[in-house]
């Protein structure tokens, strides 16, 4: 499914299902336990959960909205394309969680919230690190006419030492920070094969239009892959083979084991 129609319809369906939670029940009084394993059920979703400063009835609507987020039950993905095969499970969250509430089984039902693919929990993880980065400002684009490669010398040397710690941790930095170093064509080579991009440690055209990509874009675009997640079946085949259409790459599953991965 393309990309942009995801964004799209993520960006009306935010707006949509902020005015959806139902009111909370009216003998709400959460634990300590209850508002420790919401929290823990934000943080598996990449989100930042309530503060301790949110009210019980803050915090479960709160709830309420993430679950209809982390269900998958935002978006019809057959509306966005005809040809996506796969939808969630119809369920309510408003019911769901007033049960497990009264059945005094609010923690286990967070628990079970977010899809527990490791891949979603590193997309989860992202998320939280590209929200936080937006928050800040993001990046500041790197000159349109920058080439570097190992030897090299000048500010924009220093400007690609700071855009790329911006998103990552980078090389250490040296005693001479516009000089283009190794450690520097280590790092930059480490990100250009995180994106799918030739790594030579040359900053050339591609790379360069690569990380002048916003960091606003970055996170919508982990938006819309978390949002793929959700429309999965939450216990995928054991035998089943996976194509990584952005990367270009496959591998094939036995059993529930990657025994091989192609081109």
């Amino acid at each position: 499914m393309k990309l942009h129609a995801v964004l799209a319809a993520l960006a009306l369906a935010s707006g949509l299902t902020a005015a959806a939670a139902a009111a909370p029940p009216p003998d709400l009084a959460l634990s300590a336990a209850d508002r420790a394993a919401l929290s823990a059920a934000f943080e598996r979703a990449g989100r930042t959960p309530p503060g301790p400063e949110a009210s019980d009835a803050q915090v479960w609507e709160a709830t309420e909205r993430l679950a209809q987020a982390e269900l998958g039950l935002r978006l019809r993905p057959a509306d966005l394309d005809p040809l996506w095969a796969q939808a969630p499970a119809a369920r309510s969250p408003q019911r769901e969680m007033a049960s497990a509430y009264a059945s005094g089984g609010l923690a286990a039902w967070a628990a079970n919230l977010s899809p527990e693919a490791e891949v979603y929990a590193a997309l989860a993880r992202a998320r939280l690190r590209y929200a936080a980065i937006v928050d800040s400002g993001g990046w500041p684009d790197l000159p349109s006419d920058l080439r570097l490669r190992l030897g090299r010398a000048g500010p924009g040397v220093l400007a690609l030492r700071q855009r790329l710690a911006a998103e990552d941790a980078g090389p250490p930095r040296p005693d001479q920070p516009e000089v283009f170093d190794r450690p520097l064509k280590q790092s930059l080579v480490a990100w250009q094969a995180r994106n799918g991009l030739q790594a030579d440690g040359v900053l050339g055209p591609a790379t360069l239009a690569r990380l002048n990509v916003p960091a606003a874009t970055r996170l919508a675009q982990v938006e819309a892959n978390l949002e793929r997640w959700r429309w999965l079946p939450r216990t995928l085949p054991a035998d089943r083979l996976e194509i990584d259409t952005g990367g270009a790459e496959g591998a094939l599953y036995r059993e529930g084991r990657r025994v091989r991965t192609f081109r």
